[in-house]
């Protein structure tokens, strides 16, 4: 089941159209194309999508350059001797560990296309907060927009942008970017 991401908002954000043949972040204005999921209050809503239009590639901004350097060192110590392999570094639902160093470096290019998307989605989130206005995030896995949030976290100015979408495959999650009262 694939993983739907909406933002929320006042202010008109322009769209990106998903792209067949150039798959990156997309992002789509909702009005007169579906209801809008329960628990977003805001004038606009739009689906944001990932290289697979939906979701479900959303959510591997911890996998740095660094991560994935250390995590190659030890792919290759446990290739060699069988010992130090660090499976949390595999923990995220729809990731799978390579078989082999060869795959690993085969993944690498996915977690950096990965890491960018969300990133992306961090930055459009972060940019209409800055500009002053409060935003609105669900997450969770499809069909999930009928039904009332699992869980409501509220964000104050100067907190990290950071969605989990690790944890969506039971549970809808939603965030509210809030305007300072200042």
């Amino acid at each position: 089941m694939c993983v739907a991401c909406y933002l929320s908002t006042d202010r008109e954000i322009a769209e990106i159209p998903f792209d067949e043949n150039d798959r990156k972040f997309n992002i789509h204005d909702i009005r007169g194309k579906e209801e809008r999921p329960v628990g977003l209050t805001k004038k606009f809503v739009y689906y944001c999508g990932s290289s697979t239009c939906c979701g479900c590639n959303f959510g591997m901004a911890s996998f740095t350059k660094e991560v994935l350097a250390h995590a190659r060192r030890e792919w290759e110590c446990y290739e060699e001797t069988g010992e130090a392999y660090i499976p949390e570094f595999w923990y995220a639902p729809r990731v799978s560990p390579p078989n082999s160093l060869a795959d690993f470096d085969k993944y690498v290019d996915d977690y950096r296309q990965r890491r960018s998307e969300t990133l992306e989605l961090y930055r459009l989130i972060q940019e209409t907060w800055e500009a002053g206005y409060e935003c609105e995030v669900i997450i969770g896995c499809d069909g999930f927009q009928t039904l009332p949030p699992d869980e409501v976290h509220e964000i104050k100015p100067g907190e990290e942008v950071s969605l989990d979408f690790d944890n969506v495959d039971n549970d809808s999650i939603l965030y509210r970017f809030l305007k300072s009262s200042v």
